[in-house]
């Protein structure tokens, strides 16, 4: 019954007014101000494809920056990052000129698109006044306006983000096909853009199904089809590579190599401070403790329960668990870089507004502007 309150609630003017100030926050100024570094190397990178149609960086340093010489193979073609961003800038830039309004208009347009796809969620998600409180926090959230409008692929990661959702969704509603179909697309989106998130998600949904499946056959035959999906979409830029993704998780992870009779050895430290930085960014920029911990404590005193406005609970319990093992897996990595997270904004923002949606009718407005 609650499933078909919220598919029959439609879309009122107030969310396309949310829509148009969002893109107007993400459209203003385009133009304006420096190009980033990564930008820079999104731009360079679709200038070479508009001449060579592949990312192919001339290796006199005019169009990489010197440092970066190993990122690219013999033929110079760039194999550090696979290229969905420099295709989508260089399809832009041909069209509309050179010029820093053209490089990050298709990403501001992106994630415009992404708030309408948002919508769509988290009506299926949440109850419509979490629904829709979910929707505000998502729109004017600072981590969408400022970085989804850059030249580079964090707008394109929201919509991996948000196509996982919807596979996990639809596997709660038994629809194992139609699930296993979105994550595989979701699948390519995200490792297309940044392979991190792709890998953390994949890993993270068979950890799942193998804790709560069961005896669910169709759920296992899903997962099976899901994971070997998943590495024929990933084969094609290995082979590109020669399998150095392999190798370079092993270089980025902390392993110091002292010696090759000694062997590799495991610095767990840094990855406990790593780990602690993805922690401090989530709680920066994703779901802010100091507000949300009030909330846990108000929700607790009243006695309420944040399942209340929740319609699809497997979603917020899956969101919860790819946000744990994000953190633990980054931890691995060998900096910090906020924008290997960036992609569970939708998984916290829904269960921020479910959060902040069980305090009650007088104090969720409260916790809401605090989060604003």
């Amino acid at each position: 019954d609650a499933r078909q309150k919220q598919a029959a609630s439609g879309s009122g003017p107030g969310v396309w007014v949310v829509v148009l100030a969002a893109s107007a926050m993400l459209l203003a100024e385009l133009g304006t101000g420096f190009l980033l570094p990564d930008e820079c190397e999104t731009v360079m990178q679709s200038l070479a494809v508009l001449e060579h149609g592949i990312p192919k960086v001339d290796r006199d340093g005019s169009r990489l920056i010197p440092f970066v010489f190993e990122w690219v193979n013999e033929n110079g073609i760039w194999k550090h990052t696979p290229w969905i961003d420099e295709y989508v800038a260089a399809g832009s830039i041909g069209a509309l000129g050179r010029s820093r309004w053209a490089s990050r208009l298709p990403f501001a347009l992106i994630s415009i698109g992404a708030i309408v796809f948002y919508w769509y969620l988290a009506r299926q998600i949440l109850t419509p006044d979490a629904a829709w409180m979910s929707l505000l926090l998502y729109a004017f959230s600072a981590t969408l306006i400022g970085q989804g409008r850059m030249c580079r692929y964090y707008s394109i990661l929201q919509v991996g983000g948000m196509l996982f959702v919807l596979g996990v969704h639809q596997f709660s509603l038994h629809r194992y096909r139609l699930g296993t179909i979105c994550l595989l697309v979701a699948h390519t989106v995200l490792f297309y853009a940044n392979y991190i998130p792709a890998i953390v998600n994949g890993t993270t949904f068979a950890l799942y199904v193998l804790l709560l499946g069961r005896s669910n056959r169709a759920l296992w035959k899903s997962l099976a089809v899901y994971l070997v999906g998943s590495v024929l979409i990933v084969l094609p830029w290995a082979v590109f590579v020669k399998f150095e993704l392999f190798g370079k998780l092993e270089k980025m992870s902390y392993y110091s190599a002292v010696s090759v009779q000694s062997g590799p050895q495991f610095e767990i430290s840094q990855i406990i401070a790593t780990s602690q930085s993805y922690l401090s960014a989530f709680d920066a920029s994703l779901f802010p403790l100091l507000i949300a911990t009030p909330c846990f404590l108000v929700i607790w005193l009243r006695r309420h329960s944040i399942w209340d406005y929740v319609v699809d609970r497997s979603v917020i319990v899956f969101g919860i668990f790819v946000c744990l093992m994000a953190v633990i897996m980054c931890g691995f990595l060998p900096v910090f870089a906020e924008r290997y997270i960036l992609c569970y904004l939708v998984n916290t923002r829904l269960f921020l507004a479910a959060t902040i949606a069980a305090t009650g009718k007088r104090l969720r407005w409260f916790f809401f502007w605090l989060v604003i």
